[in-house]
């Protein structure tokens, strides 16, 4: 019933589905050459065999699955790849080239999902941490079974979910399996009166970053020369903001200090060199061809893909979001592959399980109050043997947690029919 009536009501908003799409087209967020796309028309053919479909939100998301990715791959398994974004459909096809098929997951709308899946025909759903829109659930259950990989349930999502509980019961029971990311989110599934699931551990300790490229990193560390560099990676605003203005304190003791920003949303670098030249500061962009000379203060590194590289030059990581209580935090984990420290803010709920690991550990250095914020990189800066020491812990970390999550992909494989 509770189906029939989301159906009913979900067919007589369409044409205002469609206007919000057709704004997204109008104001650059959709591909115009791919918008056919969104409404469940192939733009590639499908390939003979069978069709595992992942959907990620998500430019973290997307990157997380790496591993299965691969696995999948090497078990000559055909990957549809979809996801929402312009970014995140980029950055999926920079990572996996021909190793999957990308298409951009079609509005939530009964007859554009009825028309994907009658293309692609998958052999096995797997939707990535928190997408659940229930369209989607609905139909492609009727289809194929519905895997949700490290489901992630916000506390803000939790709250809504108790209050829709019906509703909410409704949608998941179409959910064959869930993985869950934390132990919290486990128990919070089983409290809702699903059995059916299991902790396995975070996908993302099991994210394959490759090895940043000689030729980059040689080209930036021969640009800079012998200075102190720091990265803000995932960055938000007003994180650019505090952080200038720490930098400008820290250059009366570190002169040479070079701050590199990697904002979250690329778009957001002329907003972050307005802040820049109103302070009369010397900055360099990469996406135009830059590089920082010995002049250069701060750098803006807004290209896709390229976070690898920055950690390496970096002598100190610090995670974006998690200066900022409404993000809650970003991945800390990408900077721990490449044995490299990270420092976050007070705001990391969206990766407790994981900081608290690292914490336990002693892999990650933590600023719980932002005054002491300054006093606590210049710390970090005048012991690189402590934070080299961190960084270790932190690559330990993440093989240990990565090898016993891979040793269960074949759980996955076991479920394509």
């Amino acid at each position: 019933m509770i189906e029939f009536f989301y159906t009913a009501i979900n067919l007589l908003l369409l044409p205002f589905i469609v206007l919000g799409l057709v704004y997204r087209v109008f104001v650059g967020k959709e591909d115009l050459q791919r918008v056919n796309e969104r409404f469940g028309l192939a733009s590639i053919s499908r390939p003979q065999g069978k069709v595992v479909w992942i959907h990620a939100a998500s430019v973290g998301e997307a990157m997380s699955v790496s591993k299965l990715v691969d696995y999948l791959h090497e078990k000559k398994i055909n990957i549809l790849f979809t996801s929402y974004t312009l970014n995140s459909s980029k950055a999926i096809q920079k990572k996996y080239g021909n190793k999957v098929i990308h298409q951009f997951i079609p509005i939530e709308n009964y007859f554009t999902i009825k028309l994907f899946l009658r293309k692609w025909k998958p052999s096995l759903a797997i939707f990535v941490e928190s997408e659940f829109w229930p369209m989607i659930i609905y139909q492609t259950s009727k289809d194929v079974e519905i895997i949700s990989l490290n489901t992630r349930i916000s506390d803000n999502t939790r709250k809504n979910w108790i209050k829709l509980r019906p509703f909410v019961k409704a949608m998941l029971s179409k959910v064959t399996y869930f993985y869950p990311q934390s132990k919290g989110d486990l128990e919070f599934i089983k409290n809702l009166g699903f059995a059916n699931a299991k902790y396995l551990g975070n996908i993302k300790y099991s994210v394959n970053i490759p090895s940043p490229s000689r030729d980059v990193v040689n080209k930036l560390s021969e640009s800079i020369g012998k200075r102190p560099v720091i990265t803000l990676f995932s960055s938000h605003n007003p994180e650019e903001k505090l952080f200038i203005d720490i930098f400008v304190k820290l250059k009366n003791k570190y002169p040479k200090l070079l701050l590199i920003i990697c904002p979250r949303h690329p778009e957001r670098s002329e907003e972050i060199t307005d802040i820049l030249n109103k302070k009369n500061l010397r900055y360099a962009v990469r996406s135009k061809g830059e590089l920082p000379d010995s002049k250069t203060e701060i750098y803006i590194s807004n290209t896709i893909g390229e976070l690898p590289v920055m950690f390496e030059i970096s002598d100190l990581n610090i995670v974006g979001g998690s200066f900022n209580k409404d993000i809650g935090g970003h991945n800390p984990i990408e900077p721990a592959i490449q044995k490299k420290a990270s420092l976050m803010g007070p705001h990391h709920y969206n990766f407790s399980e994981i900081v608290e690991d690292f914490k336990t550990k002693k892999a990650i250095f933590i600023c719980d109050d932002v005054k002491l914020l300054e006093e606590q990189i210049i710390e970090l800066l005048d012991n690189p043997s402590i934070v080299s020491k961190y960084g270790d812990s932190a690559y330990k970390v993440v093989k240990e947690k990565s090898k016993f999550i891979e040793e269960n992909f074949f759980e996955l494989e076991e479920r394509i029919k």
